[in-house]
């Protein structure tokens, strides 16, 4: 017993002399912003497929990928292939649903399609020693940008105090995982009706930051079969905003961008007491929109020689 005791004495001296090393806190894992730049679907012919030059009446395959790098995810996607009747015939169905992940903190990246489709080409014409032709594929999807910013609230602009925060414009160049993105918002301290509150207001600037066409959401099935959709229902995108937990008075609703983009005003109602103070809240922007992005590819058709 005295053995044991006197072994443990030494070992706590030993410990005390040396110290103990525990092991460091990792650091944390950064956690991707997934709700930042302004593409949605990226899409490209795969290599070789279709080839560059084929010959005429010869089978051959088309392949396109597919990857959803924006945050929203795609449901019932269509995707649309047009060719030249003349000179290819389509062996599979020309449209195809797809559906698609956005990116995630657990797939920063976003999800994948691959589309296959057989092809052949016809025999060209007696006279004809080579034809060149153009596939044109189509991607058409409902989408959503959601941006979140932290804004400036000050009831009582013209008191001289120290202050939380200054009431001033955001740019917001780097998009929000889509590619329609709130650019720029700019705030205002409007007058109530209330004489004891004031009423927050936001001058919002929306840009089409990508290389497709805005439509409006419910019409992409036809816009995609090469329906006339009629151009009122180009460049149409729908927007809600939350101030807060509130939602806010956005006129209009229904937004048509001039040139790949237009401003927006969005007020509260409620408004907010003077007596609040000066603080910083969150201003949540949801715009809903169709999309469509089209990819050309020319191929040559070459006469058989025998």
């Amino acid at each position: 017993m005295i053995k044991k005791i006197i072994c443990l004495t030494m070992l706590f001296i030993l410990i005390g002399c040396t110290g103990m090393r525990f092991p460091k806190n990792k650091e944390a894992i950064p956690v991707p912003d997934i709700h930042q730049g302004t593409t949605a679907i990226e899409m490209q012919y795969t290599e070789g497929m279709p080839p560059k030059e084929i010959f005429e009446k010869q089978l051959f395959e088309i392949g396109l990928e597919l990857q959803n790098k924006g945050a929203t995810d795609i449901q019932n996607g269509i995707f649309n292939l047009a060719v030249n009747e003349q000179f290819i015939t389509l062996l599979d169905e020309q449209m195809t649903r797809f559906n698609i992940k956005g990116k995630s903190v657990y797939n920063p990246i976003g999800g994948k399609e691959q589309i296959r489709i057989k092809a052949q080409s016809r025999e060209l014409g007696r006279q004809i020693s080579g034809q060149s032709t153009t596939l044109i594929a189509n991607a058409c999807y409902q989408y959503q940008t959601k941006a979140t910013i932290l804004t400036c609230i000050d009831p009582q602009p013209l008191k001289k105090e120290t202050k939380v925060c200054t009431v001033q414009s955001q740019s917001t160049p780097q998009g929000q995982g889509g590619p329609i993105a709130v650019t720029n918002i700019e705030p205002k301290m409007m007058p109530h009706q209330n004489p004891d509150k004031i009423k927050p207001a936001y001058v919002i600037t929306i840009k089409n930051l990508g290389n497709g066409q805005v439509i409006e959401p419910n019409t992409i099935y036809d816009a995609c079969t090469g329906r006339n959709i009629g151009k009122e229902n180009y460049d149409i995108l729908l927007i809600n905003a939350l101030l807060s937990n509130e939602i806010l008075n956005c006129e209009p609703q229904t937004l048509k961008l001039r040139q790949n983009e237009n401003k927006i005003l969005c007020e509260s109602t409620a408004g907010i007491p003077k007596t609040a103070g000066n603080y910083q809240t969150p201003i949540t922007i949801e715009l809903e929109y169709g999309y469509i992005q089209t990819i050309p590819k020319t191929i040559r058709i070459a006469k058989r020689t025998y």
